[in-house]
């Protein structure tokens, strides 16, 4: 293919000629078209000017968190300066309240979370049912 394209290329002519035997009036632009391809594909195959590592880049991820632990309220809060995130101690530890600091809800949670599990008896066992967690 490279070789046609090649001697094509010296001829004036372009892929369509040898298909058809018929050569094209407009040989000169197609051979301009893969001229500006292979520019595009020489510049692509160059080195960019980026930086090579993003290392140096300012990021708002990730954020170091402040822990909080409540004994009395059995509350453990996690937070940024961009979100709250609650566990509720007396609760299986689940996670009760998240908020963000800038947000307008004062709970983006309905319920808190839980999880459940059923035995082979049928069972049902969930971590809020659970009074005091290890966490």
């Amino acid at each position: 293919m490279a070789k046609f394209a090649t001697t094509a290329a010296l001829r004036g002519t372009t892929r369509c000629d040898g298909i058809t035997n018929k050569p094209e009036s407009r040989a000169p632009a197609s051979l301009f078209g893969c001229l500006r391809v292979s520019a595009l594909l020489l510049l692509s195959a160059l080195p960019s000017a980026a930086p090579e590592s993003p290392q140096g880049l300012p990021s708002a991820w990730p954020q170091t968190y402040s822990v909080q632990r409540n004994k009395a309220a059995g509350l453990l809060t996690l937070s940024t300066p961009y979100y709250t995130v609650q566990h509720d101690l007396k609760h299986g530890g689940a996670i009760s309240s998240i908020r963000l600091t800038h947000g307008k809800a004062s709970n983006l949670l309905v319920l808190p979370f839980e999880t459940r599990v059923q035995d082979a008896a049928g069972n049902l066992h969930s971590d809020l049912a659970e009074p005091a967690p290890r966490v």
